[in-house]
């Protein structure tokens, strides 16, 4: 886990704000590839459903604690671009989780970020080919966002800004919805 916090803070540039103790709760219960990750006090608590993670850190939950309050604090700036995301998503299979247009969008911003951490810490062609198709997947059944996320992921990674910084570049950068989708 020590492994993955400091390489996430470190592609984002930022100083890590939290001192979470982190706890590992299996959901033998749940559906398979389910995950919740939920602060208690100083706590993370990681509650996973079998093949939803690895016994380390889960990179997608913690990203969510990380990107959500910075996509709500911008997400007016660019609501009328961000909705026709939303609206051209939202009756598709993978986004039916995903009601809120501001929901939504964090989600897609945070599964493009955990792709493109998974592809630089493995940094292998076999994880970034499935990575990548991975990524189309998840745009063409509904989280139409992912692509183009991932896809400015590589300008944000050529700048010299951290996430925080980037985010509002990133959002005015994104193409309306249809050109080149």
């Amino acid at each position: 886990m020590n492994i993955q916090l400091k390489f996430i803070w470190d592609y984002l540039r930022m100083e890590r704000r939290d001192r979470f103790v982190f706890i590992s709760v299996p959901n033998l219960l749940d559906k398979h590839y389910q995950a919740i990750g939920a602060k208690y006090e100083n706590y993370w608590y990681m509650v996973e459903s079998p093949g939803a993670g690895s016994h380390s850190l889960n990179v997608h939950e913690y990203l969510h604690s990380i990107v959500n309050s910075m996509v709500q604090a911008r997400y007016n700036e660019q609501s009328e671009k961000l909705n026709k995301y939303f609206e051209a998503g939202k009756d598709l299979p993978l986004a039916s989780s995903y009601g809120h247009p501001v929901t939504y969008t964090y989600e897609c911003l945070v599964r493009a970020l955990d792709i493109r951490i998974r592809v630089l810490l493995e940094d292998t062609p076999s994880i970034t080919a499935r990575c990548e198709g991975r990524v189309e997947y998840l745009t063409n059944n509904g989280l139409t966002l992912v692509q183009p996320f991932y896809d400015l992921l590589d300008e944000y990674e050529q700048s010299d800004k951290n996430f925080e910084h980037f985010l509002p570049v990133m959002l005015n950068m994104l193409e309306d919805y249809g050109k080149g989708n």
